[in-house]
């Protein structure tokens, strides 16, 4: 069993390296955050980062780990996914820790090789967002509650406080909500609600809310009312109860069911079998609730917002494979470890050569090295109005430069972004397009002040 461990976890270590390297950076989301790392080093904007005068919609944690790591090693692709690679691996060390707490090495082993083949778990690990970072630091909360539940471990119970502030720091107010409201539950359902008050006492409590605190005052102090607008009111407030850019439909609220039934199959099915066995009269283990706490505080709290994505649930799939490995240790035969074990390094090589797949079809990334050459003396990069924001930050991050948005018009020497539509319009300005690509979007052409330059396709 031992060897079947050190296999897999060098197997897991040598794919997720190959992860990091390739492909590189073409969806809004990695660019959206590697825009505010490059700004931290360029810049100096520690306290709170902009990308492209735009202000950072998230909290600064993810892009300290990885302007740091940049500092040492050069701000590449790879490098700023190293925050979601070194969470994941932190990740799988909390459940294989929480699952031999819970039931002996075997569960721990089960419970990380379930969440390691887990396709999700890999692609938040292999991308530059803040989610699996987030994930891993709410996991982390809950993990030193429980052992400070459990066994009186008063270094548990800071780590716990200390998770928390990270986790704010992360992402915002959800980060103290999340592991919070799992907490109370599995108090309330323990029937010992007093515990909050030696949970929530001393200096570790003070010391996280200064911090988070102190963060937020100076974030204000630096960005003023564009921070309460952009980090407070649309990312939390609006994000949550609706309004602004979250309109609430019926399609956006079926979202995060259909993705907990998706996403985490079929481990998932150990909750039906949970529910049966409490049905036909089993008993429930302070164990069992908090791990169904613990998932049900997530999928609850995210159930409600206006705005949801199918990996916010990523918090709860440590939970779900401890259920799953507690169900699996009986009959956790030499060939079901050995699959389970297997399915987690395929899983995570398939998830990457899909990846490269789909990144040697990305028309932005062909696009931006096409015109590489021609933007890269232009004084300014113009963009059009309509010009789709994602497309916009692809470009920013892959060309290396700012882009401006405004109207259409004919500035020679300043070639502009336009989406494919404006084509028309733009020749009747003299702008004529010089290079044209295909885009989900509706296709993107690169335009310049001339009549007589051929357009290549």
């Amino acid at each position: 069993m031992r060897r079947l461990h050190q296999t897999l976890l060098v197997a897991i270590l040598g794919l997720l390296a190959w992860a990091l390297v390739a492909p590189g950076i073409t969806t809004r989301g990695e660019a959206r955050e590697a825009l505010v790392v490059r700004d931290v080093l360029t810049r100096g904007d520690w306290i709170i980062a902009y990308r492209d005068g735009a202000l950072a919609s998230k909290p600064p944690l993810y892009h300290w780990i990885a302007a740091g790591a940049a500092s040492v090693a050069g701000l590449h692709d790879p490098v700023v996914r190293v925050p979601s690679a070194l969470a994941a691996l932190a990740m799988l060390a909390l459940t294989a820790m929480l699952g031999r707490r819970m039931g002996g090495p075997l569960v721990g082993a089960l419970a990380a090789a379930v969440l390691a083949a887990n396709p999700y778990f890999w692609i938040s690990a292999t991308e530059a967002r803040v989610d699996m970072l987030f994930a891993t630091l709410v996991t982390a909360a809950l993990a030193a509650f429980w052992v400070w539940y459990r066994e009186a471990d008063e270094t548990a119970r800071r780590l716990c406080w200390v998770a928390i502030a990270a986790a704010v720091l992360t992402k915002g107010p959800a980060g103290a909500a999340l592991p919070t409201l799992a907490i109370v539950l599995f108090l309330a359902w323990q029937r010992r609600l007093s515990e909050l008050r030696a949970l929530a006492s001393g200096w570790p409590v003070g010391l996280a809310v200064a911090v988070v605190v102190g963060w937020y005052v100076a974030a204000y102090r630096t960005a003023g009312a564009d921070f309460l607008h952009v980090q407070i009111l649309h990312e939390n407030v609006q994000r949550l109860l609706g309004g602004g850019d979250f309109a609430q439909t019926l399609h956006r609220r079926l979202k995060l069911p259909v993705s907990f039934a998706g996403h985490l199959f079929p481990w998932n099915l150990v909750l039906v079998w949970s529910v049966w066995r409490w049905w036909h009269g089993a008993p429930t283990t302070p164990t069992d609730r908090f791990l169904h706490a613990w998932w049900i505080a997530i999928v609850a709290l995210f159930a409600i917002a206006a705005r949801t994505r199918g990996v916010y649930l990523l918090p709860a799939h440590p939970a779900v494979a401890l259920l799953a490995a507690q169900a699996l240790a009986p009959y956790a035969m030499p060939v079901l470890r050995t699959t389970i074990a297997a399915a987690a390094v395929a899983v995570l090589a398939a998830v990457q050569l899909g990846r490269l797949a789909t990144a040697d079809a990305e028309p932005l990334r062909v696009f931006a090295e096409r015109i590489q050459a021609r933007v890269g003396a232009a004084p300014v990069l113009r963009a059009a109005a309509a010009l789709p924001e994602n497309d916009a930050l692809v470009l920013r991050w892959r060309l290396d430069r700012s882009i401006r948005r405004g109207p259409l018009r004919c500035d020679p020497g300043m070639p502009t972004l336009a989406p494919r539509a404006a084509l028309e319009h733009a020749e009747s300005l003299g702008l004529q397009a010089v290079e044209v690509a295909d885009t989900p979007a509706g296709g993107i052409a690169l335009l310049e002040c001339s009549r007589d330059r051929v357009v290549h396709r």
